[in-house]
């Protein structure tokens, strides 16, 4: 889903699925895109609601036609169940969502912890 309605990251799945993963893991998602536009697209920061992921995106300017990527990691430590995550990825040229989402298998630790918290 885009934030800006004139679009010039053309991402080629926006929303990801990982398969089920045992807590600790580190999942990575690999999300690819073209530019678009007619200017060259530089990728300045991304927000997310949660420390367990982050963003590596392109360190130089994404020119006019040019395929990119950007990972994304999610640090599955101390996660239970079904997990779904959004990433706003900020540009000169606008602010774009990408998601995802799977299944963490939680250790029996952190059952017990989330059982003792709730």
């Amino acid at each position: 889903m885009f934030i800006k309605k004139d679009s010039v990251l053309d991402i080629d799945k926006k929303t990801l699925k990982f398969d089920k993963v045992n807590e600790g893991e580190l999942v990575t998602l690999l999300y690819t895109f073209t530019n678009e536009s007619n200017q060259p697209v530089i990728f300045k920061d991304f927000k997310t609601a949660c420390h367990c992921t982050k963003a590596i995106l392109p360190k130089t300017p994404i020119t006019p036609n040019q395929k990119g990527e950007i990972k994304i990691t999610f640090d599955t430590n101390k996660k239970i169940g079904y997990q779904e995550r959004i990433v706003t990825i900020i540009t000169n040229l606008g602010e774009y969502e990408l998601k995802f989402k799977g299944v963490v298998n939680a250790s029996k630790e952190t059952i017990e912890e989330y059982k003792q918290k709730n």
